[in-house]
């Protein structure tokens, strides 16, 4: 009867855990495809930002050599001071810049916007693949408890076939 009694209570925390696993693979699951989206939507972001790019160096333009290293120091200010790459043409209108230096303004922000995209792929990439590994952990250890539930099971019927 004590047997019957404990199988009962080990098969109840079984379930229970297997319950738990389920609920957390579930999450895990969802966390992975949020994951995907994102890094399809950043490999999306990086390929529009390298196409722009390819197409201002193909359509660039160059200007006399002091007035471009003095709007080129310019330029490196104030691309150093945007966090995230972007540069408003607005807020460069006081160098008077011509096509051609705006293009390569505009070049040097979308530089620097890829490279911070291809960084947030990287970082993303990162913890799909934890996040991967966490699920495969779950997954070996629910395959655990149902086997051991089986032998259970069959210890179980072992003894009420005994008695």
């Amino acid at each position: 009867m004590d047997s019957i009694e404990s199988a009962k209570a080990t098969l109840k925390t079984f379930f229970s855990v297997v319950l738990d696993l389920n609920i957390y693979k579930r999450d895990l699951e969802q966390k992975c495809i949020e994951q995907d989206e994102n890094v399809i939507k950043l490999t999306a972001s990086v390929k529009t930002m390298e196409a722009r790019v390819a197409y201002m160096v193909e359509h660039g333009g160059q200007d006399g050599y002091a007035g471009m290293v003095s709007k080129h120091n310019a330029i490196n200010s104030i691309l150093q001071q945007s966090v995230d790459g972007f540069v408003d043409n607005r807020d460069v209108e006081h160098l008077n810049l011509n096509k051609g230096e705006q293009s390569n303004l505009t070049k040097l922000s979308l530089s620097k916007i890829v490279t911070n995209l291809q960084n947030k792929l990287k970082e993303q990439e990162n913890k799909t693949q934890q996040v991967s590994l966490k699920l495969d952990q779950a997954l070996k250890q629910k395959e655990i408890y149902k086997s051991r539930c089986d032998e259970l099971k069959s210890q179980q019927k072992n003894q009420q076939f005994m008695s």
